[in-house]
């Protein structure tokens, strides 16, 4: 697998409080919102408690502990240095959604974006894009739009043979939520455990990227896939 890019294995106050909240999480439980007692309710618009907590990361196994978060929709999905320039990595939730770039405004109801490393430089790292469709037939297009940005990746590489790529689609349901999740592979055939997961509850859908996952291949990725779509409600 090639190596995590530069712009993600450190981050600065200033490059981060310029794009959105950063939170330093050494030896602490940051939460990225404050509680709201709407959240729970499909009908209010998504705050950025929906995204995977500090909590939900510790239990999964994973040993990030900075946060860069943002509500924009306009992080590069997948932009770990692994493909080729124009394949998944170059794309983002408003992409997805149809949207232009922000300031304009998004088809999505809400849009928040999470990138977590390790300040201990640990080689690990996460992200997260999340939205909230504005119907159902919306969301639906969106999650399928994800799904095929995914499949299609060892195509889209200049060399498919020699690229990176994400193995076969895995599925399981946690309550209301559905999650699908692909581990990713070098041209070997090699895994580092690490993967994506497209998740929805409802209306609120969203991505979810690891890279470097510890453990048995893919059950890290799944359990952390597992707690971002719970969150989503």
């Amino acid at each position: 697998m090639s190596t995590m890019s530069s712009r993600h294995r450190k981050f600065t106050a200033a490059s981060g409080l310029a794009a959105g909240l950063v939170f330093a999480a050494v030896g602490l439980q940051p939460t990225l919102a404050q509680a709201d007692s709407t959240h729970t309710n499909p009908t209010h618009t998504m705050t950025s408690t929906a995204l995977l907590q500090f909590d939900d990361i510790q239990a999964a196994g994973v040993g990030v502990d900075s946060a860069q978060i943002d509500s924009r929709g306009d992080q590069l999905l997948g932009d770990a240095g692994r493909f080729d320039e124009g394949c998944l990595g170059e794309k983002t939730m408003r992409n997805i959604t149809g949207s232009k770039a922000y300031p304009a405004p998004g088809d999505a109801e809400a849009y928040f974006d999470a990138t977590w490393i390790s300040s201990q430089d640990k080689d690990v790292w996460l992200s997260e894009s999340i939205a909230q469709g504005k119907n159902a037939t919306a969301t639906t297009r969106y999650v399928n739009t994800l799904n095929s940005e995914i499949r299609s990746v060892r195509s889209c590489q200049e060399d498919p043979e020699q690229g990176n790529y994400y193995g076969k689609a895995l599925t399981v349901r946690t309550g209301t939520a559905s999650v699908t999740y692909y581990l990713d592979y070098t041209s070997d055939g090699g895994t580092d455990g690490g993967g994506v997961a497209v998740i929805r509850d409802g209306n609120r859908f969203g991505y979810v990227d690891l890279m470097s996952a510890g453990g048995k291949p893919g059950q890290t990725l799944k359990e952390l896939a597992i707690r971002a779509a719970r969150d989503l409600r």
